[in-house]
């Protein structure tokens, strides 16, 4: 969170605050003048959250997350209708110096703030924005509260080491790989999947994996009619099936209506 600053004034023996924030200080109140280089104290501190680690926070409204992220996409202002009130939303996109892309919306006064001092940037130029106070949506979107603050290229040690590498990225660019090379990359061995480190991959990298069934357990009702729209269970009627999910009743049992069982896999490569 930003320090603020206050404007203090002295009625008597006690000293109020004139600023519109929560902090009060009051007769007992004791203030001690710092001594020594005040300038080495942070205007800022921040608690920033890696963009895979959002997923842990998502519907967490008790957390405000602190976002950083090079500003790839910012889209015009909109007025969207919420409990018969206009708000202006602004929608924008950050993406992180693993190439992860998170998807940013801000809310009311924020919002045209924001929109306005990116046009004031100008459309072709490279920013790093700070968003704090956040609440997580998604494992891939935040929104702004009304806690909420943003600071475009400021002056901390945390934007400064991610715009330096920022630019060697884009000095040094890796070639996109095709569809072919990351199919051939993806491919692991169960010893390889067992020994892989979560903190290195998003929750949402995937892998290819060769295996040999060598057994089906269908005991203990591991086996099981499955919808093939929502691969959830089905119970059966005279000449008719019905999802417990989806809607309406499922005629015909397709080819992917099998049994799904559980089963003892062994790699093969």
């Amino acid at each position: 969170m930003p320090c603020q600053i206050f404007t203090l004034m002295c009625r008597g023996t006690t000293i109020c605050h004139v600023a519109t924030s929560g902090l009060c200080i009051r007769r007992q109140t004791v203030v001690t003048e710092i001594e020594g280089d005040i300038d080495s104290i942070p205007l800022h501190s921040f608690e920033f959250v890696n963009f895979k680690d959002l997923r842990s926070r998502c519907g967490n409204n008790s957390l405000l997350t602190d976002v950083l992220g090079h500003v790839v996409d910012v889209r015009e202002i909109e007025g969207v209708k919420k409990r018969s009130r206009l708000l202006e939303i602004c929608n924008a996109s950050i993406r992180d110096l693993r190439g992860k892309v998170v998807g940013v919306t801000l809310y009311r006064d924020i919002a045209s703030g924001f929109f306005e001092d990116m046009l004031e940037k100008g459309q072709g130029a490279s920013v790093v924005a700070v968003f704090t106070g956040m609440a997580v949506d998604s494992s891939s979107s935040v929104c702004s509260t009304t806690s909420s603050e943003y600071y475009l290229d400021l002056e901390i040690p945390e934007v400064q080491e991610f715009r330096a590498n920022l630019l060697i990225q884009q000095g040094n660019p890796v070639p996109e790989k095709t569809p072919a090379q990351k199919l051939a990359e993806s491919w692991r061995t169960i010893e390889q999947l067992k020994s892989l480190d979560p903190e290195e991959y998003d929750e949402d990298t995937m892998f290819l994996c060769r295996v040999s069934l060598i057994d089906i357990d269908c005991s203990s009702g591991w086996c099981y009619l499955g919808c093939d729209t929502c691969q959830k269970s089905m119970y059966g009627a005279p000449r008719k099936y019905k999802c417990g999910r989806c809607t309406g009743p499922q005629g015909n049992i397709s080819a992917a209506d099998v049994a799904r069982s559980r089963g003892q896999f062994n790699g093969t490569s």
